[in-house]
């Protein structure tokens, strides 16, 4: 790959950018709720809302104070209709 930024978009077209997706330091993303969230949301950005639900659900299990997530896996049922 040549000189990315990394504030520009990523090119394997996640929706991130370079520096929190392809491009993040080692060890900076690998575990943790950061990723978790954005694993469940690259799934919801996707189109695959079914499994962004139970992405969240996975995390609320272990946080159930995260509004963000419990925000983000409303908002996946509101795509999916329901």
């Amino acid at each position: 790959m040549a000189n990315l930024l990394r504030n520009a978009p990523c090119a394997c077209n996640s929706g991130l950018r370079y520096k929190h997706c392809c491009g993040s330091l080692a060890g900076e993303t690998s575990k943790g709720p950061n990723s978790r969230r954005q694993a469940a949301l690259i799934l919801q950005k996707a189109g695959r809302s079914f499994e962004a639900i139970e992405a969240y659900d996975a995390i609320l299990l272990e946080q159930g104070n995260d509004w963000e997530v419990a925000h983000m896996r409303a908002l996946a049922y509101l795509q999916i209709g329901l």
